[in-house]
């Protein structure tokens, strides 16, 4: 059985959500706070398994390095916002509107979605394309529910 949580992070309230089974956890738009989900997935005495993101929008990656580095977990994204990552005008944290926030810079991720059925850690789920909100937007389809970061508010 998949259960769902959802946490709520950062200034601007992003939710973050973390996707489990008995074999592991995948992570998914850890936007901020870090240490909020990691004592979740303690609480749930589970190994993440990988890092999904909806978008690359900074209040949906800005706990991504810390994540990725505590659990050496690979982090996946559209590859239409790879390079968004590691840039602060394109994923927003360095606009001028946004000028309380500091620039947010991730590395690379290892993986890129292709529009396809994914299994990590037991956890059945496909990737299709939601673009809207961002370019590279994707929503993730599970057996009994979907998750489509920012597409729908």
């Amino acid at each position: 059985m998949t259960h769902v949580k959802q946490i709520v992070t950062g200034d601007i309230q992003e939710n973050c959500y973390l996707i489990y089974n008995q074999q592991g956890v995948i992570i998914v738009d850890p936007g901020n706070d870090s240490e909020k989900i990691q004592a979740l997935i303690k609480e749930i005495n589970l190994v993440p398994a990988a890092i999904l993101l909806t978008h690359t929008h900074y209040d949906h990656i800005g706990a991504v390095e810390e994540l990725r580095k505590f659990y050496s977990i690979p982090v996946y994204v559209s590859p239409l916002e790879q390079e968004w990552l590691g840039n602060p005008q394109h994923n927003l944290s360095g606009l001028d509107r946004h000028n309380n926030i500091a620039n947010v810079i991730v590395s690379p991720a290892e993986y890129e979605f292709a529009f396809k059925k994914y299994s990590l850690a037991g956890i059945d789920f496909s990737v299709v394309p939601t673009p809207g909100h961002s370019i590279g937007s994707v929503s993730f389809i599970f057996n009994s529910f979907v998750l489509t970061g920012d597409a729908l508010f």
